[in-house]
């Protein structure tokens, strides 16, 4: 098994990054709270900082930092996102405007971020040209993904993780807790239909069609399926 002083993962949040860091851990023969391997959650950070980042925490010259970059679904992703921040902003009284952005600007910000990770994963951008990529939606549903990644990284496969919904994060923005020790029966891909029939319609059909480019990208890059063309040739077209 390789040996890391690192382990950096690079994604926006609601990624499932949680999900990614525990299971990958595991597979490195650790867990967070060991703390063998420092892992570093680069979270909403564009890939073009990563070099400088490096400078600033005296990693510059350490051979030993596996790097991922982890990327989502938009469609999907965008509904957790907006799910989770806009329940943070609204349930908490001590949220300071003064501090954060209104939350549309927040969410805007957050959908940038997910561009550019998107496009480093996708080798549009080649800033970190040793990081290993992983989709999160099939890192959820497919063991040969999995067993994939976790080679690359040279790891030792296990599932100890598979069902376990981290503390961190606070749980799905949609399931929160309800499915813990049975989290491959949550359904992360469909969470687009979901945000649907909740309050929160309105504000996720108008960032989609604020970021449109976004759009574009995600139409090229990602396997599309007919259900998700229809939905936005229905709401955002």
């Amino acid at each position: 098994m390789v040996k890391y002083d690192y382990f950096i993962l690079m994604a926006s949040s609601r990624t499932g990054h949680n999900y990614v860091r525990s299971n990958v851990l595991s597979w490195l023969g650790t867990s967070w709270d060991k703390q063998d391997i420092i892992y570093q959650n680069w979270e909403n950070e564009r890939p073009l900082i990563y070099e400088a980042k490096l400078k600033r925490y005296n990693m510059v010259n350490n051979d030993k930092i596996l790097v991922a970059v982890l990327t989502r679904d938009y469609l999907n992703w965008l509904a957790s996102y907006i799910i989770m921040i806009s329940e943070t902003f609204y349930n908490n009284p001590q949220w300071d405007t003064r501090k954060y952005p209104p939350i549309q600007d927040t969410i805007l910000q957050t959908v940038d971020a997910w561009e550019h990770i998107t496009k480093e994963y996708f080798g549009i951008t080649n800033y970190i040209p040793s990081s290993i990529k992983i989709l999160y939606d099939d890192f959820f549903k497919d063991r040969m993904y999995r067993r994939n990644i976790c080679d690359k990284m040279g790891g030792e496969y296990n599932e100890n993780y598979l069902n376990v919904i981290t503390q961190a994060g606070g749980g799905s923005s949609f399931d929160k807790f309800n499915y813990q020790k049975n989290a491959q029966q949550m359904n992360p891909y469909n969470r687009y239909l979901e945000i649907i029939d909740t309050e929160y319609k309105d504000i996720y059909i108008e960032i989609l069609k604020k970021k449109y480019n976004v759009l574009k990208l995600y139409l090229k890059k990602f396997d599309v399926n007919d259900e998700q063309k229809n939905f936005i040739r229905n709401y955002v077209r």
